[in-house]
């Protein structure tokens, strides 16, 4: 009965926010889905709650290290994830992990390929995916 009487449907009900002003709040900071959540495709939103571990982990090291305040290492810890994760989200909103698939659909006119070279060359493939594992921060550089 919810479903038969609901207006709308949604293929994803789960979807992103935009990206919070601030995370860290004195002592306290946000990190994963509770600070940046993302459209659950790809493993973006696990990926990058692993980056911020390690980011944070490693701030907060460096300021235990030089007997400074958790406060500073929490800003630089925001400084850093926040607007690197704000452009993953605002990237999936306009080429999302899937990016690939629609634009072989999009070429293809919907029918079907026996292959994906007959669409699109390999190297317009690995700048597409290599762009997007930059943006991500899964680039070997990054």
């Amino acid at each position: 009965a919810l479903i038969s009487s609901a207006e709308h449907v949604f293929e994803y009900p789960m979807v992103d926010k935009d990206a919070l002003p601030r995370w860290s709040f004195e002592r306290v900071t946000l990190m994963g889905d509770a600070a940046h959540p993302m459209y659950p495709r790809g493993s973006n939103g696990s990926a990058q709650a692993l980056i911020d571990a390690r980011t944070l982990a490693d701030e907060i090291e460096a300021e235990h290290d030089a007997g400074g305040d958790l406060r500073a290492a929490l800003q630089r810890y925001q400084d850093a994830r926040l607007p690197a994760t704000a452009r993953v989200v605002e990237t999936n909103r306009t080429l999302p992990p899937d990016f690939i698939i629609m634009k072989a659909d999009e070429l293809s006119g919907g029918k079907p390929f026996d292959n994906i070279d007959d669409l699109i060359s390999q190297d317009e493939l690995r700048a597409i995916s290599d762009n997007y594992k930059q943006i991500a921060g899964f680039a070997l550089k990054a």
